[in-house]
């Protein structure tokens, strides 16, 4: 990923499903994009996010751990 012109290596971590409700309720509140592709109203309580949490990953970006060498780049 390049953050403020500098390259940076990252993790995702899939979040669990049963735990994700709360991650798209979010999204849906601060990415007005997102909302026609989710079943859900973004005022919908966290039991209508629960529904359809199944439905969607999500994915917690995380710093790469220290020594992983990977610093993108393209494949050629």
């Amino acid at each position: 990923m390049l953050r403020r012109g500098r390259r940076e290596a990252l993790c995702l971590e899939e979040v669990d499903r049963g735990a994700s409700a709360p991650d798209l309720r979010r999204y849906l509140a601060v990415a007005p994009g997102a909302r026609p592709h989710l079943a859900v109203d973004r005022h919908a309580s966290l039991e209508g996010s629960e529904r359809i949490a199944a439905e969607f990953p999500v994915f917690r970006v995380r710093d790469a751990p220290s020594g992983s060498g990977d610093t993108g780049g393209s494949a050629a």
